[in-house]
C-alpha cells in the first residue's frame, strides 16, 4: 500500500486505534514505516488503550503536514481539556504495558461473550473478530433480517446494530453487530436479554 500510495502521491489515513489496544507483536507496523516518501498520516488515540472516557488521540505525519493541522485544529475548536492532557502525558510512557493488560483483558471477555453466547443461544454463530471489540454474529436460519430482530431486541431493552447498517452491499443483512467489552456480569445480562428477545421473536 505505501508503495502505490508514495508512486501516485496519494496521501494516505491509516487509523490504528485499536493497535493501541493489542498486545506488543499483535499488529503489524504502520503504514509510515514503509512510506518510501509518501505522505502517511497515522492517527491514534487512548481511548481504545487506557479508558473510553480519555478522548485524546493524535495523528503521526510529516511536518509539512502537521503544521496547517495544527493551525486548523486551533482554529475549529476551543481547546482540548487541559486534565485530559495532562493525564495522557502522564500515560503515553507506558502503551507497552497498558496494551499488553489490555490485550489480555479484551481476550478474557471475548472467551466469556462466546462462552455465553455458546450456552444461551447455540444457533446463533459467532464469528471470533479478528481484532476490535466486536462481535460479528449471524442470526439463524438462513434469511432472518437482522434489522427486525435489532427492533424486537431494543423492545427487551437492548441495543443491537445490524450488519445492513454497515455493509451496503447486503452481505451482511443476517448479521449482529455486538459489543463484547463489557465485564462478565453486563456480558450475561446481554446475552439474557438477547435471548429472551430471540424467543419472542420465534414463538412456539
Amino acid at each position: 500500500m505505501a508503495e502505490p500510495a508514495a508512486e501516485h502521491r496519494v496521501t494516505v489515513l491509516e487509523d490504528s486505534a485499536h493497535a493501541a489496544a493489542a498486545a506488543p507483536g499483535e499488529v503489524p507496523a504502520p503504514i509510515a514505516a514503509h512510506a518510501g516518501g509518501g505522505s502517511v498520516l497515522t492517527v491514534g488515540w487512548l481511548s481504545k488503550a487506557v479508558w473510553s472516557g480519555l478522548r485524546i488521540g493524535w495523528v503521526r505525519a510529516p511536518r509539512t503536514v502537521i503544521e496547517p493541522l495544527a493551525r486548523l485544529k486551533a482554529g475549529s475548536d476551543l481547546s482540548t481539556p487541559l486534565l485530559d492532557q495532562a493525564l495522557a502525558a502522564r500515560l503515553l510512557p507506558e502503551p507497552p504495558a497498558l496494551s499488553a493488560s489490555r490485550a489480555a483483558l479484551r481476550r478474557a471477555r471475548l472467551d466469556t461473550a462466546r462462552r455465553l453466547f455458546a450456552e444461551a443461544l447455540p444457533t446463533w454463530r459467532v464469528h471470533p473478530p479478528t481484532g476490535g471489540s466486536v462481535l460479528w454474529i449471524e442470526l439463524p436460519p438462513p434469511g432472518t433480517d437482522a434489522r427486525i430482530f435489532a427492533q424486537i431486541a431494543l423492545r427487551h431493552g437492548i441495543e443491537v446494530v445490524p450488519g445492513a447498517a454497515m455493509d451496503a452491499t447486503g452481505t451482511h443483512d443476517t448479521f449482529l453487530r455486538v459489543l463484547f467489552a463489557f465485564d462478565p456480569e453486563a456480558l450475561h445480562e446481554v446475552t439474557t436479554r438477547l435471548t429472551k428477545a430471540w424467543t419472542a421473536s420465534n414463538p412456539l
